[in-house]
């Protein structure tokens, strides 16, 4: 990505130190910009400029993005491979949307998705054309900054910061998903989040190990145990990261286990009672999803195995048991790596016998019933 960033970047002078804010007739649509961005270059500081007075951005659902004066700025919010695409980020119709979006990639007091989305809410009130805005939230939301929140001991939280592993994606190939006719912002995030997906399990291993600052980031469930690798990171980021991760997982498996395994176990069921070729198409889609959750929580598991338990007297919490700790995480292992090989035996085009299903139906409850009774021990070695 190195050498596409350095071909593509483009040093921009900073011209104007004011500019009235654009707000032409469409702008109701995607919100408007309120007060005057004025800003000033910072004396030896190339490409920093500094606000002088406060202005501010109330977006489509009437949400107001404040910035105070005396903010600097850089820019560097937006990856520098897609300033050719605007000529620089403080130039023409973006200024003011690049200034909201530096100012809360800085300050991190919202979500990253809402901010990437307020860029792009920002750039449309100024009258910047769809391609060309879908193009930069594109940009942002493939290799801008991300961040999430993990518990840092006391009942405190702490703000973890990286960027997105985005050698998935080259900025040609975001440009020209940007512009594609009628393309929709759900369709641009749900390309990105597949280009940027941590993968299998084994393509994990191997991104995470190629890239030590990087580190897996997971998300609820409900959210289809979406998973990026997130880099730039420390050894404490990795730390809380994987207990986060653990937590999110264990809750997700919580969820399974409440309802019996409810994506796999009827499908199961059903297709003893009556095999046929599209029941199991079903068995072999559910076995799959519930593979990936596995395996996310595998990854964790030895994240946080060799983050947290290796590093057990740096952790300031008198009611820790590393000893415990190491012993919840290997059994929950073992379960999860005969889960898994089990699972795989139903990840395939052709049908099994009926009584082979009905076998390792009662294996696999089994262990279900073994995890059950497994994951209240890890919740309170990682609480």
């Amino acid at each position: 990505m190195a050498h596409i960033r350095q071909a593509l970047f483009i040093l921009t002078a900073f011209i104007p130190t004011a500019f009235a804010g654009v707000n032409p007739a469409h702008a109701e649509t995607f919100g408007a910009f309120k007060g005057e961005l004025i800003y000033k270059g910072v004396a030896g500081q190339e490409r920093v400029v500094e606000t002088v007075t406060p202005f501010a951005f109330e977006d489509s659902k009437g949400k107001l993005w404040t910035v105070p004066s005396g903010v600097r700025v850089d820019g560097a919010s937006i990856p520098q491979a897609f300033w050719s695409v605007i000529g620089g980020p403080f130039t023409g119709k973006y200024r003011e949307a690049s200034v909201v979006h530096d100012y809360y990639c800085d300050t991190k007091t919202e979500t990253w998705q809402d901010t990437h989305m307020a860029f792009y809410e920002g750039m449309r009130a100024n009258g910047v054309d769809a391609v060309t805005a879908n193009t930069m939230y594109a940009a942002v939301y493939w290799g801008g900054p991300r961040w999430v929140k993990a518990e840092a001991g006391s009942g405190s939280a702490t703000t973890i910061v990286g960027r997105p592993e985005t050698d998935a994606k080259e900025p040609a190939d975001i440009v020209a998903l940007a512009s594609k006719p009628g393309v929709s912002l759900d369709e641009i995030r749900r390309t990105i989040d597949k280009a940027l997906d941590i993968g299998s399990a084994s393509s994990a291993r191997e991104k995470l190990a190629a890239s030590p600052d990087c580190s897996l980031v997971v998300e609820p469930l409900q959210a289809d145990s979406a998973a990026f690798a997130l880099c730039d990171l420390d050894s404490e980021d990795h730390k809380l990261l994987a207990a986060r991760n653990l937590k999110i997982l264990i809750t997700d498996i919580d969820t399974l286990l409440s309802a019996n395994d409810s994506l796999l176990l009827p499908k199961i069921d059903a297709y003893i009672a009556q095999p046929d070729p599209v029941r199991w198409r079903l068995i072999n889609a559910a076995s799959r999803k519930i593979l990936r959750l596995v395996s996310l929580t595998m990854i964790s598991l030895n994240q946080a195995k060799e983050g947290l338990g290796n590093a057990a007297g740096e952790i300031a919490n008198a009611t820790y048991d590393p000893k415990a700790y190491l012993k919840s995480i290997g059994a929950v292992q073992r379960i999860g790596a005969t889960r898994s090989m089990m699972l795989n035996k139903n990840i395939s085009d052709t049908p099994r016998d009926p009584n082979e299903v009905r076998s390792w139906k009662a294996v696999y409850v089994e262990l279900l019933s073994r995890l059950r009774d497994e994951l209240p021990k890890l919740k309170a070695a990682l609480d």
